[in-house]
C-alpha cells in the first residue's frame, strides 16, 4: 500500500512539472506581440497590395544610415520591420529591434533593448542576424 501511494504521488508530481515546464516553454517561444503604435520606425508591409510594385532588394523594410539625428543622435524606441531592419552606420537604438525576417547592424552600433528575428510565419531561411 505505502509503495502504490509513493507511485501515484510520483505521478502526479512528474505530471505537473511536466505541464509546469511545457507552459513556460511555450510562453517564451512565442514572438512578441505589438502594436504599431509601440514603434517609434516601423517599414514594410506583409503582403504587397495590388496595383503596387515592390520595390527592388532588399525590399520594404527600414535602413537608417550613419548620423540620424534623432532626440540627439539616438532613436528613442522600438524599431521594426516586416522583412528587413538595416543600419549603416553608427547609431544608439534605445529600444528593442523586431523584424519578421533580416537584421543587419553596422558596426558600432549600440542597441539597448531586445533583437527578435526571423519572426515571419512563414519562416526565414539563412542568418537572421547579422552584426559588423
Amino acid at each position: 500500500m505505502k509503495i502504490q501511494l509513493l507511485s501515484a504521488v510520483g505521478k502526479l508530481f512528474f505530471s505537473c512539472l511536466f505541464f509546469c515546464l511545457f507552459i513556460e516553454s511555450t510562453t517564451f517561444a512565442q514572438a512578441p506581440q505589438t502594436t504599431i503604435s509601440d514603434y517609434v520606425i516601423f517599414g514594410g508591409t506583409a503582403t504587397v497590395l495590388p496595383g503596387q510594385t515592390a520595390p527592388p532588394s532588399p525590399g520594404y523594410g527600414v535602413q537608417i544610415a550613419s548620423f540620424c539625428f534623432f532626440n540627439q543622435g539616438t532613436i528613442q524606441g522600438t524599431v521594426g520591420s516586416y522583412k528587413l531592419v538595416k543600419t549603416t552606420g553608427d547609431v544608439t537604438i534605445n529600444g528593442n529591434i523586431y523584424s519578421g525576417g533580416t537584421i543587419q547592424l553596422a558596426n558600432s552600433n549600440e542597441v539597448k533593448g531586445n533583437l527578435a528575428a526571423g519572426i515571419s510565419p512563414t519562416g526565414v531561411p539563412g542568418t537572421v542576424v547579422s552584426i559588423g
